[in-house]
């Protein structure tokens, strides 16, 4: 029994190409170069995305973030898994989460979102007239905007992973 089939051709979607004329074929090129480019910008595009974005760190009482790159203005806003919100700001480096600013603590999820400003200045699209004249900007920080969750438990910030039931 032969698995391969003995023709000499092979398929590219709806086109049949023969082997002689598949690598003369404009759209085999066409084909290929466009699944080239596509696999190469997408690799690009992942590592350039992940490679400045801060890493959530935690330990039994605090949140904070490493790699922390060039962000600055940055609000983490916690909010417990009975609603109530805390905002913690810092204008340079990491903002840092503690529960003891927190009372009472409440087990469970709680999530966060990080927002910062980035060194990348965009273009504001609206100009509005904001009444400043000449001190007016035509560009602003681009945002970076981040969001999780960590879990509570027995009043301390708990591996995820070991709350896990087999």
């Amino acid at each position: 029994m032969q698995f391969l089939s003995p023709r000499p051709y092979s398929k590219v979607g709806f086109l049949i190409l023969t082997r002689k004329n598949a690598m003369n074929s404009w759209i085999f090129k066409l084909l290929a170069s466009a699944v080239l480019v596509f696999l190469t910008n997408t690799a690009f595009i992942n590592t350039a995305a992940y490679a400045s974005e801060p890493v959530e760190r935690t330990n039994t009482s605090t949140l904070w973030f490493e790699s922390w790159g060039k962000l600055t203005n940055a609000t983490l806003i916690v909010v417990n898994p009975e609603g109530v919100r805390t905002d913690v700001f810092a204008i340079s480096g990491s903002p840092t989460f503690h529960l003891r600013d927190v009372a009472p603590v409440i087990d469970g999820v709680y999530s966060y979102e990080l927002l910062a400003a980035t060194d990348e200045m965009v273009t504001i699209r609206n100009q509005l007239d904001n009444g400043r004249g000449k001190a007016q900007k035509k560009q602003v920080s681009k945002p970076f905007l981040m969001n999780g969750f960590f879990i509570v438990s027995r009043g301390v910030i708990t591996v995820q992973k070991a709350l896990i039931e087999e």
